[in-house]
């Protein structure tokens, strides 16, 4: 079997026995991709051709040429694993190469980047300004929209995809929870019902009415189709810029600043596990690391000690 047919055929099997969204599918298969690129370079065309030979030497690859951090070698090397084991799985290899490696990596976990309290409210009212403008049926869909999607985005602590996948039927009829559809498709419920939020996605749904289209997406753009997250990075950074803030900011970093705010207001972690859909607590475990360099930051540029300068010995 070409290694190429391989790869579609493992894709095909996550799409519809492991039920991943369409995001991961295209990050699964950019990797095994270059992957292919790779054995392909040194004549392995084949899945049968898969050895821990060819392996080491992607991996080696990957570290030395492509210098690729540890934290996307480990990624690339998981998706590998999953798509060797069903090539063994479905008779294309006699033995699992994988079952003679051992790897070892650096478990260098970056903090996740946040956004402050002025930020978020810088850009929140950026994103609402001209809500009550007299404009356009169009532009006045647009910006009740996109005010309605930030406010979301922050108070669910969702990703984007979560947001985007969001059907109206979602929302239950008194707008105090919204069902998110998360990785694997593992629903959880979450709850909205804090007034600015409401009061926006409703502003946002009056409008929506207006267009009249079918389409069950909650989130929809100018022409009536699902909005892209494409689109949804794009209307962030409009709202960052118009908000004057210099750093470029991602939909992810609302997820990332809720949850390290509600960890400093008295949170706890468990239940911004649950908020957020970490699998495991170690996941949610690094906005204590971000918390505690925050108050590194502040200890050393605010306590009295720091501002009496050295103290010298006679």
């Amino acid at each position: 079997m070409e290694l190429s047919d391989a790869i579609d055929a493992f894709l095909c099997s996550c799409r519809f026995s492991k039920n991943l969204s369409n995001l991961t599918i295209s990050a699964y298969r950019c990797d095994l991709e270059q992957f292919r690129r790779f054995a392909g370079q040194r004549g392995a065309q084949t899945a049968a051709a898969v050895s821990g030979e060819l392996i080491q030497g992607f991996v080696a690859h990957l570290k030395g040429e492509q210098r690729c951090l540890d934290s996307s070698i480990r990624r690339k090397v998981a998706v590998l694993k999953s798509f060797v084991k069903h090539l063994e799985i479905n008779g294309h290899l006699a033995i699992n190469p994988f079952s003679k490696i051992r790897m070892t990596f650096r478990h260098d976990r970056r903090l996740p980047k946040v956004l402050s309290r002025e930020q978020i409210k810088a850009m929140l009212e950026t994103a609402k300004i001209d809500c009550n403008a007299h404009n356009s049926r169009s532009r006045d869909f647009v910006v009740r929209r996109n005010y309605a999607l930030l406010e979301l985005l922050f108070y669910s602590g969702a990703r984007i995809g979560e947001i985007l996948r969001l059907d109206s039927r979602d929302l239950d009829q008194n707008f105090e929870f919204v069902t998110l559809k998360g990785k694997g498709r593992k629903e959880r419920i979450v709850h909205i019902g804090c007034k600015p939020v409401v009061d926006a996605i409703k502003s946002y749904l009056a409008a929506r009415r207006r267009l009249d289209t079918g389409v069950s997406a909650l989130f929809l753009n100018a022409r009536g189709n699902r909005l892209t997250a494409y689109s949804a990075e794009s209307i962030v950074r409009t709202c960052a810029k118009a908000a004057c803030i210099a750093v470029r900011v991602t939909p992810h970093m609302f997820r990332h600043t809720m949850a390290t705010m509600m960890l400093e207001n008295g949170a706890d972690l468990r239940s911004i596990q649950e908020i957020l859909g970490h699998a495991s607590i170690s996941t949610t475990e690094i906005y204590t690391h971000v918390s505690a360099a925050q108050k590194r930051q502040v200890m050393r540029a605010f306590h009295p000690r720091v501002q009496f300068g050295r103290c010298r010995f006679a």
